[in-house]
């Protein structure tokens, strides 16, 4: 298997410094781009996989297979990892579950980011989706009753810097996990095992 340099945990060494800094808005946009390049990474890391270091190489292979159609069709950061997780154990991810629910609140929060309208304004009669699941969680910080802010001053908190990276990091470590064994498998541990840890 050839050497990789693995942009996916540099990119979460940022979303990891960031939520250490407290800085929750780069730790919530860097933790989904990571997890971007960790699945299109491992698409290219098993392309790669030798056969006989593998006890399932044809599994292996299917999922270079499926993770390339899915890039090539230009399908959701959800279905890579959906159909990551189904071709090495049969199942899709429980949707209402750690760390999937988590991990889709995560790209629906990064998203809301990445699209934010100078005049959203928070309303307690019609509050964003997202901001109601995220209030759940409860790592949002508050606001006084009758103060209209931007829904973005509500999640710039150490908590929800924090969550944005466990989050990124049990995806990886439940996709690792998932691996059948053998070389392709030690090499995604080696490669990104220990990166994708908070301390």
């Amino acid at each position: 298997m050839p050497a990789y340099l693995l942009n996916a945990s540099i990119l979460f060494g940022i979303a990891r410094g960031a939520y250490q800094d407290s800085k929750a808005l780069v730790a919530i946009v860097f933790s989904v781009v990571a997890l971007e390049a960790f699945i299109n990474e491992m698409a290219e890391m098993a392309s790669a996989a030798m056969p006989k270091a593998e006890t399932e190489a044809q599994k292996i292979a299917a999922f270079a297979e499926i993770l390339k159609y899915a890039e090539d069709s230009r399908g959701s950061l959800e279905m890579k990892y959906n159909l990551a997780k189904w071709v090495c154990t049969g199942q899709f991810y429980e949707k209402d579950a750690k760390p999937y629910q988590d991990f889709a609140d995560l790209i629906a929060t990064r998203n809301a980011l990445i699209h934010y309208k100078v005049l959203d304004k928070i309303t307690f009669a019609e509050e964003p989706k997202i901001l109601k699941r995220l209030e759940s969680k409860g790592i949002l910080s508050d606001i006084p009753a009758g103060l209209n802010v931007a829904w973005i001053e509500r999640v710039g908190t150490p908590a929800t810097a924090r969550w944005a990276c466990e989050t990124a990091a049990a995806m990886v470590q439940s996709i690792i996990a998932s691996l059948p064994e053998g070389l392709f498998k030690r090499v995604a541990e080696a490669g990104f095992g220990k990166s994708f840890q908070i301390p």
